[in-house]
């Protein structure tokens, strides 16, 4: 995270534009009477003026914000960006800063951050698209002392983030009636029942399916791979070509596809599905899990429309399910 910061000048608030005119009111009247009160009330007005100044401007220097961005940020839905404040100044005490970010209507306030303190506090953030966002800077401000003025400070974070599609829960059509069916294990490592073989763990494995005898005896994570059953293998197929001459219509109706494909692999994923995703630039086969969770938003997260060829998209014809979002209709079929 950068470091420089620039000052951003200091900027008369409501109740400082008041105060000034009453500057200038008694000004006006000390001028025309002669009255060394009113000069004098002048003079503690204007020292006043100066010392707020002065003050706003030092109570925004020498404090760092840092900045934790959450696992998963999803469009359309409010993300907790955690922030650190810390005060490097050795004497002196911090009060009324406001931090805010480019682009974000949110404001938060720390009203006292002692010197030498570091504070912790949480962000809410909604990002309206997918894809790769940067946060480019922070605003730090103060009303300290008397709120007459409010000074700023930039401090560049320059921090990217990939967002990824909305989730719509409910969109689409689900079937779950797998087990009455049956379920016919192969040869290929998946989510059955039947052992497949042990190996070690490696990241990203569901904790679900250690082994923890073998890992006893061995001292080493041991993770169970079981064959996979065809009953329990899902396709997603999204489908993302757009014909640029189809205007802004087509493309809210293929962001609502993805955001569609999003939610049906997430929720079969979760259910303990194997999970395929189908699309005309990317394929994932079936897998399932944290590894593939991921694998998936991030694809979706960065897909691309291509132009449309009139090639058909399929999944795997060996899948029990076949999920589509082509456009023409959201159907399952089994």
């Amino acid at each position: 995270m950068g470091k420089r910061r620039v000052p951003e000048g200091i900027r008369p608030t409501k109740v400082g534009i008041w105060f000034v005119g009453l500057c200038l009111l008694i000004g006006v009247a000390a001028t025309n009477t002669g009255n060394n009160a009113l000069y004098m009330v002048l003079a503690l007005m204007l020292a006043t003026l100066i010392v707020s100044g002065v003050l706003s401007r030092n109570n925004v220097r020498r404090v760092d914000v840092e900045v934790d961005l959450p696992e998963e940020i999803f469009a359309g839905s409010e993300a907790g960006f955690q922030l650190q404040l810390n005060n490097d100044s050795r004497f002196l005490p911090r009060w009324l800063l406001l931090i805010s970010f480019s682009g974000q209507s949110q404001t938060l306030l720390c009203s006292h951050l002692p010197h030498g303190a570091t504070r912790t506090m949480l962000a809410a953030m909604t990002f309206p698209c997918r894809g790769r966002q940067r946060l480019t800077t922070v605003h730090l401000a103060t009303l300290f002392p008397l709120g007459l003025f409010r000074k700023g400070m930039r401090q560049s974070v320059d921090i990217e983030i990939l967002v990824y599609p909305r989730i719509r829960p409910g969109g689409y059509t689900r079937r779950s009636s797998f087990v009455a069916f049956g379920a016919t294990p192969d040869r290929s490592i998946g989510w059955g029942h039947e052992l497949h073989s042990l190996r070690p763990m490696r990241p990203g494995d569901d904790l679900r399916r250690v082994h923890w005898k073998q890992t006893a005896r061995t001292g080493k994570m041991i993770f169970i791979e079981r064959q996979a059953e065809q009953q329990r293998r899902v396709s997603v197929v999204v489908d993302n070509a757009l014909d640029p001459s189809d205007g802004l219509e087509a493309e809210e109706e293929l962001e609502s596809r993805i955001s569609l494909g999003a939610s049906a692999a997430l929720d079969y994923i979760n259910a303990g599905f194997e999970v395929e995703l189908v699309t005309r630039t990317a394929c994932l086969p079936h897998d399932g899990g944290a590894r593939l969770r991921r694998r998936v938003l991030e694809t979706l997260a960065l897909l691309e429309t291509v132009p449309p060829t009139g090639a058909p998209l399929v999944g795997d014809a060996e899948a029990a399910l076949e999920v589509r979002f082509d456009g023409a209709s959201v159907e399952a079929l089994g």
